[in-house]
């Protein structure tokens, strides 16, 4: 589930209080979500450290959240992000790691290095406070870990993922291009077609007070040459008088 940034949530991110804060801010506002259980985030940045998205991967239980390792990076990958925070939450209010937290974020900055997306930091939080293993120094310690290096197996196979997931990432591009491309399109259309039809409606509307006045001008004519014509005056002063021809007088 991606959680709708703000404009000011799109920000270069500088120090693990801003992120926090966004993180506070979501939580209040994703009110559904069940704070008793633990959640996954993966917040995806630009090789600058600007936001890109903000994503919940998974839901645990009471004590823990699955951690599966290519669906984090299959989201990052998909939305371009070149860096990226993971993130998730003790119910119990503890925010120290355990030792399946630690080997986890091990597992994480491994993989990130052959899928090309860095790991810079996991964060664990509660409704007040936060701990940060790159703040911490943790994060150090574990991108020098030769613990869970992976195997040259396990090296191949996230080659390939990488490479089939850019290609997915390239096919959504595309097709979020032509749709932005379509919707531009519809929208210049319905522009241009409602100021053609203000221009046929002003057009219509002069051409309609013209024949209009040309009409009224035209019976206006004819009462006249009729009134004249009943009281015996000749014909040739009629249209002379009234611009109309001897035959529409004869008529009347």
């Amino acid at each position: 589930m991606e959680v709708e940034l703000t404009e000011a949530q799109k920000i270069k991110v500088a120090n693990t209080d801003q992120v926090f804060a966004i993180m506070q801010d979501v939580l209040k506002r994703e009110q559904y979500l069940d704070l008793g259980k633990e959640h996954l985030w993966v917040i995806g940045m630009e090789n600058n450290n600007r936001l890109l998205f903000i994503e919940l991967i998974s839901l645990g239980c009471v004590t823990e959240t699955t951690i599966h390792p290519p669906d984090v990076f299959r989201v990052a990958i998909l939305k371009n992000a070149t860096k990226m925070i993971v993130c998730h939450n003790h119910p119990s209010g503890e925010i120290e790691p355990s030792q399946p937290d630690i080997d986890h974020t091990d597992k994480l900055i491994q993989m990130g290095k052959y899928l090309r997306v860095e790991v810079v930091d996991h964060m664990i939080f509660c409704t007040e406070s936060f701990y940060s293993f790159a703040k911490e120094g943790l994060f150090q310690q574990l991108k020098q870990s030769t613990k869970w290096l992976p195997s040259e197996k396990l090296r191949e196979q996230l080659e390939r993922d990488y490479t089939v997931l850019r290609e997915m990432a390239r096919e959504e591009g595309k097709e979020e291009g032509i749709e932005i491309g379509l919707d531009i399109g519809l929208e210049k259309g319905l522009k241009v077609g409602d100021q053609k039809a203000i221009i046929m409606r002003t057009e219509g509307i002069e051409k309609g007070l013209k024949m209009g006045e040309e009409r009224g001008t035209l019976k206006g004519k004819k009462e006249m040459a009729k009134a004249l014509k009943q009281k015996g005056v000749e014909i040739s002063i009629i249209s002379e008088t009234s611009g109309l021809t001897t035959e529409q007088i004869n008529k009347l």
